[in-house]
């Protein structure tokens, strides 16, 4: 296994990353490890964008993304372990990931039937993806009536 790093990227979130993996020709046996803050704003943004819980362990084009724990890694700074053969490392799969429900709120419209949400603004992907997942999960009980701007019909 070969360190590569710490390394500054600029600002770390999901797309810097994207592109330092790109660039970097990283790939399924790598790790990348961020300080403990910097990979809570890689979460909030993903969360932010997905309307989802990262899910952990999270890969990102097949790297691994975790907090350093075992050595020091600075605030903004990725550390690449290329080759990564740690016990316990997770492996990449393409399988998809097992079903996490964060325990939000499931709102449709009360005249049609949309999914929107708290405000009655109607759902996009993937926002709309989660929320159809999270009524399989829960059954049509767990969901919340609003009226919507989605209906012409009030």
């Amino acid at each position: 296994m070969e360190k590569l790093g710490p390394y500054y990227i600029g600002p770390v979130t999901l797309g810097s990353l994207r592109g330092w993996i790109l660039d970097s020709g990283l790939g399924q046996a790598d790790t990348l490890l961020l300080h403990a803050a910097t990979l809570e704003n890689v979460m909030e943004e993903y969360r932010a964008l997905y309307r989802a819980p990262m899910p952990d362990p999270y890969f990102l084009l097949g790297v691994l993304l975790e907090e350093a724990t075992d050595m020091l890694v600075p605030e903004d700074r990725v550390v690449a372990l290329v080759g990564d053969q740690r016990v316990g490392r997770p492996e990449y799969s393409t399988e998809p990931p097992a079903f996490v429900d964060d325990g939000s709120e499931v709102f449709r419209c009360v005249d049609c039937g949309q999914f929107v949400n708290e405000n009655g603004e109607v759902l996009e992907q993937p926002a709309r993806a989660y929320a159809q997942q999270l009524l399989r999960h829960r059954g049509e009980v767990a969901t919340r009536h609003r009226s919507a701007e989605c209906c012409r019909i009030k």
